[in-house]
């Protein structure tokens, strides 16, 4: 968890070393710009939450392969766009209902 990083512009691109990573929270890190590719490689990632990264510009495309992912939090990120699929056919944004594949 890294909570209220105001100052993190980016995270390493060697997030895959994390590979039993469940939840990854980045709440209110504002100056956060954007996620590595290697994020996707996160195959056991069940949360990300990204609350209040006002600055994230996009979420990586690999983003689609997180099979696992169950929610994916993007309140506040006024700049992105929710990826078309990810999961296993639902995924859950900001707290709301699960939502199939093809209406994200």
């Amino acid at each position: 968890m890294l909570h209220g990083c105001r100052s993190l512009k980016q995270l390493p691109d060697t997030l895959d070393s994390l590979a039993l990573l469940t939840e990854l929270e980045l709440n209110d890190c504002t100056a956060l710009e954007r996620l590595p590719e290697s994020v996707g490689n996160l195959m056991h990632l069940q949360l990300l939450d990204l609350t209040g990264c006002s600055n994230l510009q996009c979420l990586p495309d690999t983003v689609e392969s997180l099979m696992e992912l169950e929610q994916l939090r993007l309140k506040g990120c006024t700049k992105v766009e929710p990826p078309f699929a990810i999961g296993r056919g639902t995924a859950r944004l900001d707290d709301g209902p699960l939502l199939p594949v093809g209406l994200i």
